[in-house]
């Protein structure tokens, strides 16, 4: 084997240049980096200072719009305040002036009385015309109550009953509503889970039958290829020995070599190692000037962040500042609303002493009429004792109707209440039964969601890591078929030429050697007769172990098609010689193959598939799928022509 042989000119010197050159760029490229750095650093640092900026900038902006905010709250809580006080003030002299119509209303009607009773009342005519004309208005006054309260009574009724039938059409439509939910959902839940359990059962069918289908095809595959795999590995063993002498030879001579350039490269190794502990330590040297120069940066960027948060403590103070005025405007404004809340309640005072004063003066008027009552009964006593007399029945329908109505009124405002309260209660019981059912219903699809996702992702990820296993296997078989494949086809190509050469020699030695025979055939007595029968008999012999032993690989045209089960052979091959291979494995005569012969020559001219897919005689015929390959070996069928001598007889 020829050896390395390597050839070092001043490669100590260029390998020195070199890695100066390499530290010196790796110098340029650091500081390059520092002054990156000291760049990013200063951009940092104004970008920091525009952000604290903008920062402060806004900060006092939001601050003085917050306190205008604050200030227009104070002055909005004033004007509130002052209209609080004027509405008060409003309804109080409002009040004072209906109170003082109404007084003045009672104090003429009582002036009139008064007046009246001083009339001479001669006869019982006058004395109801009195009363007739005294006793109108409360006549008038209890038709018109009766009248508008029995209107009022039907409307309400009316209402009552208005409000018990959307209540009940209410309820009757959530009810309703409720139960087509619930008929809805509990169809589309089991639909779901339907859907779910078929898909499930679908999935794991599936990929019960791809497991099953992936481990049959890579068991037969298996099996396919170990025949071919082991042929190769023992070729591949004989070879590794070759391969391995050659790999021990070239590395003692590489070994050699390499010891010779280490030891001269040693002495400007070293020298290279003092010079680059120099470069090192100038490195060191300007790593230290950088790392001044950043702290002074570090120290500058702190002295700015210190004086930022003085400035900005100086802000925040300023606003305390603002915001305790602002406070103290607070405190006054409602010291102010106080006071004018005491005037009010003052004046409210004063007018409830004034009014009380004329009432009692009122009172004191109507005592004296009262008192009046002890006098003659030609006075206004008597009169007064009449009008009570005679309006006895108007007085007791009156206050019956008031009693009655009263209690109708109580009993109806009790139905209604009791009617607000079912519906409140029915509602309520509605609703918390459907929010109970929405709640567990939502839980139970959630719950069935969840798990028809998990088995989906479990299923997914079985069929994932079945599909890797699969890829994996089919990419491990392809690569073998490859390897044998390459394998095959160099020792094919290898064996062809061996045997054209072998079939070109032995042609050219029977040629030679029947023409000898023949000559000496010819020029021979008969005393020779005999050894040249042994002579003959041998090469016949010979010719016949020829015919048995000169098989070669044949063209093949015909390939499988995934539905042919017949193929013929190129050229006829002798009877008993063809070997057939499918996909690099031999086949079995009679398993997977029949041959097809002429029935003339006896020449085997091609041969019918047989492998089955099933077990015994019933089992259907597979043809080879397509891409499969056929190779025949055989010996030509014109072998079998090749001529014997006739030995003389002797």
């Amino acid at each position: 084997m020829a050896k390395t042989l390597i050839k070092v000119d001043k490669q100590t010197d260029l390998a020195a240049s070199q890695y100066a050159e390499g530290v010196t760029a790796a110098i340029a490229a650091v500081q390059a980096d520092v002054d990156g750095n000291e760049s990013d650093s200063d951009s940092a640092i104004s970008a920091e200072a525009s952000a604290r900026a903008a920062a402060d900038t806004a900060e006092t902006e939001a601050r003085t719009a917050a306190i205008a905010a604050l200030q227009a709250d104070v002055d909005g809580n004033e004007a509130d305040a002052d209209t609080a006080i004027a509405a008060v003030a409003s309804d109080l002299s409002d009040y004072e002036t209906s109170n003082d119509a109404a007084l003045a209303v009672e104090t003429a009607r009582m002036d009139a009385v008064l007046l009246a009773a001083d009339a001479d009342k001669d006869s019982f005519a006058e004395i109801v015309t009195l009363i007739n004309s005294v006793d109108t208005e409360n006549d008038d006054a209890f038709a018109g109550y009766v009248t508008s309260n029995n209107a009022a009574v039907a409307a309400l009724q009316a209402d009552v009953d208005q409000n018990e039938s959307d209540a009940d059409t209410a309820i009757a439509a959530v009810a309703s509503d409720l139960s087509d939910y619930e008929t809805s959902n509990d169809a589309a839940l089991a639909a779901e889970i339907s859907r779910a359990q078929a898909a499930e059962a679908t999935l794991t069918s599936n990929l019960s039958t791809e497991v099953s289908d992936r481990e049959t095809a890579v068991s037969a595959e298996a099996t396919l290829r170990s025949g071919s795999i082991a042929a190769v590995s023992s070729s591949l063993l004989s070879v590794s020995a070759s391969i391995a002498s050659d790999f021990a030879a070239a590395d003692a001579a590489t070994t050699a070599v390499l010891n010779n350039y280490i030891t001269s490269n040693d002495a400007a190794l070293n020298a290279e190692i003092a010079a680059t502990n120099a470069d090192i330590a100038a490195a060191e040297q300007g790593r230290d000037a950088i790392q001044a120069d950043v702290d002074a940066n570090q120290a500058a960027i702190e002295a700015a962040l210190a004086a930022e948060i003085a400035s900005t403590d100086s802000d925040f103070a300023a606003a305390l500042a603002a915001r305790d005025a602002i406070q103290s405007d607070v405190d006054q404004n409602e010291a102010d609303a106080d006071a004018a809340i005491a005037a009010v309640a003052s004046d409210l005072s004063d007018y409830e002493t004034s009014n009380d004063a004329a009432l009692a003066v009122e009172t004191a008027r109507m005592d004296a009429v009262l008192l009046a009552a002890d006098a003659d009964k030609d006075s206004f006593a008597e009169i007064v004792t009449l009008i009570n007399s005679v309006d006895t029945e108007n007085d007791n329908a009156f206050a019956g109707y008031v009693t009655s109505n009263n209690a109708a009124v109580a009993a109806l405002q009790a139905d209604v209440d009791g009617n607000e309260a079912d519906a409140d209660a029915a509602i309520a019981a509605v609703a918390s039964d459907l929010s109970d059912y929405e709640t567990s219903n939502d839980a139970a699809l959630a719950a069935e969601i969840a798990a028809t996702d998990a088995d989906f992702a479990a299923a997914l990820a079985a069929r994932d890591a079945i599909q890797s296993d699969v890829d994996q296997n089919e990419a491990d078989a392809d690569a073998a078929i490859a390897a044998e494949a390459a394998t095959a086809r160099a020792a094919e190509s290898a064996n062809a030429a061996a045997i054209v050469a072998e079939q070109e020699r032995a042609e050219a030695a029977e040629g030679v050697l029947t023409t000898n025979v023949a000559n000496l055939l010819a020029n021979s007595g008969e005393e020779i007769a005999d050894s040249i029968k042994e002579v003959v008999d041998g090469h016949n012999a010979a010719m016949t172990i020829l015919k048995t032993v000169y098989a070669s690989k044949k063209p093949q045209t015909l390939q499988p098609d995934g539905e042919a089960t017949t193929f013929l052979f190129d050229k006829s091959l002798m009877a008993g010689s063809p070997v057939i291979y499918f996909n690099g494995v031999a086949l079995e005569e009679g398993i997977d193959f029949s041959f097809i012969t002429d029935e003339e020559s006896g020449a085997a001219t091609g041969f019918t598939w047989t492998r089955s897919e099933g077990e015994g005689e019933d089992g259907d015929i597979e043809a080879p799928a397509l891409g499969e390959r056929l190779m025949v070996y055989g010996i030509k069928f014109n072998l079998a022509d090749i001529a014997t001598l006739v030995a003389p007889e002797g």
